[in-house]
């Protein structure tokens, strides 16, 4: 298992008193990890595959943006898109890489417009990308954009993790704590069932899934996200439902799970930390000699 704290992020440049700006979004409302008949409930439909963005999370980005251009566009950043002054990262997964785009797009839908995966920064497969040239496509539609000016730029985007800017891939990222952490894992959950020993049968009940022996505190994470994620984007089973003690109960063990059993070592804490200070540092750095250079545009 892996978490993601930050999905996607921009860095803003101007020649102001202020020389970075940066903006750090998780995953907007998605499609749920696992989409197979197991973890299905019944009264949910879903019109994309597993792991995609759907138009509430589109517009969930689109919001963002538009609040985010309304302080900075056309006063500290340029009116229209210049590559050298919006810094765009994300992990290399379909939801990071359309909320980035869509965002892009919707901070400039006159001038940003198509997708360029910045080669030379890490080790990018295109052949092979996590998303379909025809997903990256219909973005601008689904997020009810007009058409672009004859201005238009590609969107440079700078995707994977090669500095671990974001806390994803831990256990492929630092392989020595993979031992610690399955322990710190173990231990979390022995620990979370001790106080709620009847957790997976009320999570049984509440999903109406009395009978699927599948179900455990190992897995559950993805039981729950498919429910999530149904709610988080409009919709309502039909029988499932999570409330009362049992919302509290979720609560503990998201934090059982991740807090104590991914994050819950201060010292591998404090490595993930300095990886994010030290990309805020070096963004900051070269920003400065860009400004100073006078390479990036104020206007």
């Amino acid at each position: 298992y892996s978490v993601s704290l930050c999905s996607f992020c921009v860095g803003a440049t101007f020649a102001a008193d202020v020389v970075f700006v940066s903006k750090y979004l998780t995953d907007a409302e998605r499609t749920p990890v696992l989409m197979d008949q197991a973890h299905s409930l019944e009264g949910v439909k879903w019109d994309l595959g597993a792991n995609k963005v759907t138009d509430k999370g589109l517009q969930t980005i689109k919001n963002e943006a538009q609040a985010f251009k309304a302080r900075y566009v056309g006063k500290l950043l340029p009116k229209k898109y210049e590559p050298l002054s919006v810094y765009l990262r994300a992990q290399y997964e379909s939801v990071p890489i359309s909320d980035a785009y869509a965002f892009m797009m919707s901070l400039y839908p006159d001038t940003a417009d198509g997708l360029d995966l910045m080669k030379g920064y890490t080790a990018v497969d295109t052949s092979n990308l996590p998303i379909t040239s025809e997903e990256l496509n219909g973005l601008r539609a689904r997020l009810g954009l007009g058409l672009p000016t004859s201005e238009k730029q590609n969107v440079d985007l700078y995707p994977g993790n090669p500095d671990l800017l974001f806390v994803h891939g831990i256990p492929k990222n630092f392989p020595e704590w993979d031992a610690t952490l399955k322990q710190m894992r173990k231990s979390a959950l022995d620990e979370f069932q001790g106080q709620y020993p009847n957790f997976i049968n009320d999570l049984k009940r509440a999903l109406k899934k009395e009978n699927d022996d599948a179900l455990t505190l190992g897995n559950a994470l993805f039981y729950l996200d498919y429910y999530n994620m149904a709610i988080s984007n409009g919709q309502t089973p039909t029988k499932a439902s999570i409330t009362g003690d049992l919302e509290r109960q979720e609560k503990a063990y998201y934090k059982a799970f991740f807090s104590k059993g991914l994050l819950g070592k201060n010292s591998y804490n404090r490595v993930l930390a300095n990886a994010y200070l030290k990309h805020i540092v070096e963004m900051m750095n070269l920003k400065k000699q860009d400004l100073a250079e006078g390479t990036l545009s104020d206007k």
